[in-house]
């Protein structure tokens, strides 16, 4: 159940061992080779800074927050139990307006994100809204709920839609587990694991 508790935070992060075998799975570490954005690197910091500094959680933060990490490490680390409990305890000042998705009428549902183009037979539901991919990012879980709210009203409507955006597909997959279960979204298809540049656009003095 999210939150851990900062301790637990701590000795979750302390497992590590830093063997490594999260860097081959991590799509950030693999287009920035940077060891801060790997796993094990922020594992590394996060068992090493409690309290976190700002520089810290500026470091830590960026994150695809995929899961592909957990799926590969020996040890059975709650990786992303530790990444997205730090969510609760810490904010980055990011700042983001919640924009309500273009209409677009088609035979399928989709859910293309803010910049994925809709596909020709793909239709665009009424009401939907920005999923809070980078709310939940930067720790601004209240405003995160509220998207997941709206989407979940629309979404209920729409069974077996189709996500584009790899970032909208995760945060709407995590509106249960913050959440619960009446926030499932009955999704089709499976999550890109090709991060889109507007990530990088976000961090703009981290990918320079």
């Amino acid at each position: 159940m999210l939150p851990l508790e900062p301790q637990s935070i701590v000795e979750e992060a302390r497992k590590c061992v830093l063997c490594g075998k999260c860097l081959a799975a991590c799509p950030l570490f693999l287009e920035t080779g940077k060891e801060e954005d790997s796993p094990r690197g922020k594992l590394f910091l996060i068992a090493n800074l409690s309290p976190l500094t700002p520089r810290a959680a500026e470091l830590i933060f960026p994150c695809f927050l995929c899961g592909e990490c957990e799926k590969v490490c020996p040890l059975e680390i709650r990786i992303m139990d530790v990444l997205l409990s730090l969510r609760f305890y810490y904010k980055l000042p990011l700042s983001f307006e919640v924009k309500e998705l273009s209409e677009k009428e088609g035979k399928k549902p989709v859910y293309p994100g803010c910049f994925e183009k809709t596909p020709e037979d793909g239709m665009v539901p009424p009401g939907l809204v920005c999923s809070g991919f980078y709310h939940l990012l930067s720790g601004d879980l209240e405003t995160y709920k509220k998207c997941a709210e709206q989407n979940v009203r629309v979404l209920k409507n729409y069974p077996g839609i189709e996500i584009l955006c790899p970032l909208a597909f995760t945060a709407i997959s995590l509106y249960p587990v913050f959440f619960g279960d009446e926030f499932r979204v009955d999704i089709r298809g499976e999550k890109a694991l090709k991060i889109p540049p507007c990530f990088f656009n976000i961090f703009p003095e981290r990918f320079s």
